[in-house]
């Protein structure tokens, strides 16, 4: 049976410049990616990929067939798959892409995606189903390090500051709409075709009044309990309803894109929903779901280190150095001339989405904010 692997990654810089390089290089990248010598790749093209399956199962090689990058716009493609080199039941056969594209906020998106199916026989099919999902987010999130890294100076930042993350910087732009006229059946038919949770509901005149979700379309075909007051009487709304206006859950909550990503978690917290709706201009320009916020808080230690060393460079924290640990804890070193400089890289480093404690031992020649000199912190 056929199963679906999905894993992505966000890289910060030009998505212009990000592309010619993805279009030129793709190859290269997933070699490096792997750590292979040039003499390690087959005349063919083959890479060898190898994959641990669990504890004391050892580890699988595998051939990694890679096919030409394809563009369609700022869309582009490369087509790859992969086989066990001997026993076709030692592990997966998977066959699908890795896509770049455009998101919002000087930034691209590499995703791995496709079917992969795991032959019969295969003696423990959970580890193999387990370990073929691990070793597509290794190979995507070792691309997009190897493409950041190969990045044109200058596009390590978002252009929405180095500190905090906004809105428009996670959201999904141009997200699906539903007038408040359309039947529930058809609204639950285009939330499972796109796999979505939810869409913005608008009125005649385009304005959002509210969001339809999973929650309030199983509301409706949910056996009826025993409530009183208010939720009784929202709970037989939704089950009556006919149009997605009367089964939405209303008002709209929504932000704009240059809400900051903290003051956007706080609003899902506090008002315990799934998603907020973007506004611009009285336009739904964006969704952002809860999901959204959770990859941008939860940035691995490589992504953070390179928004960390720019904040520092922003402020000109000349003899400091960071070093950002696992959970999003940031150490800093080293000697500068200046007290002053050690707090401006506080108070850079503090505030960045993912940072989750600073510590610093750092050293200082002259304490400029007291006019004593020091030499210890």
């Amino acid at each position: 049976m056929d199963r679906w692997l999905y894993t992505q990654s966000t890289i910060n810089g030009d998505p212009v410049e990000l592309g010619l390089l993805y279009q030129a290089q793709a190859r290269e990248l997933l070699r490096d990616a792997l750590e292979l010598r040039v003499d390690e790749v087959s005349p063919d093209g083959t890479l060898p990929l190898r994959a641990p399956i669990g504890e004391g199962a050892g580890v699988v090689e595998l051939s990694l067939v890679i096919g030409a990058v394809t563009t369609a716009g700022g869309w582009m493609r490369l087509p790859l798959r992969w086989l066990p080199t001997r026993d076709p039941a030692a592990f997966s056969c998977f066959e699908g892409w890795l896509d770049l594209e455009p998101v919002p906020a000087r930034m691209v998106s590499l995703s791995l995606s496709g079917r992969y199916d795991i032959a019969r026989g295969t003696a423990d099919p959970a580890a193999v189903a387990s370990a073929t999902e691990r070793l597509g987010q290794r190979l995507a999130e070792a691309v997009a390090a190897e493409l950041a890294c190969c990045a044109p100076c200058g596009a390590a930042a978002p252009e929405s500051g180095l500190q905090a993350l906004k809105v428009r910087d996670l959201m999904t732009p141009a997200p699906l709409t539903l007038d408040e006229s359309l039947p529930v059946r058809t609204a639950a038919l285009l939330l499972l075709s796109r796999g979505i949770g939810g869409a913005p509901v608008l009125d005649g005149e385009g304005r959002a009044v509210g969001v339809i979700t999973e929650s309030d379309l199983l509301a409706r075909e949910a056996a009826p309990r025993e409530r009183g007051g208010w939720a009784a009487r929202d709970e037989h709304r939704r089950r009556v309803a006919l149009t997605v206006g009367e089964a939405c859950s209303r008002p709209a909550i929504t932000v704009t894109p240059e809400t900051t990503a903290r003051e956007a978690a706080r609003i899902l917290l506090d008002r315990d929903i799934s998603r907020l709706v973007v506004i611009s201009a009285d336009q739904v320009v964006g969704i952002l779901t809860r999901h959204d916020l959770l990859k941008a808080l939860t940035q691995p230690p490589s992504a953070l280190q390179r928004l960390v060393d720019a904040c520092l460079a922003a402020v000109g924290a000349d003899g400091i150095q960071a070093e950002v640990g696992a959970g999003g804890q940031v150490t800093l070193t080293g000697t500068t001339p200046r007290r002053s400089m050690l707090d401006a890289a506080l108070r850079a480093v503090s505030p960045i989405d993912g940072v989750t404690d600073v510590r610093s031992t750092v050293r200082w020649d002259t304490d400029d904010l007291s006019g004593r000199p020091t030499e210890t912190l």
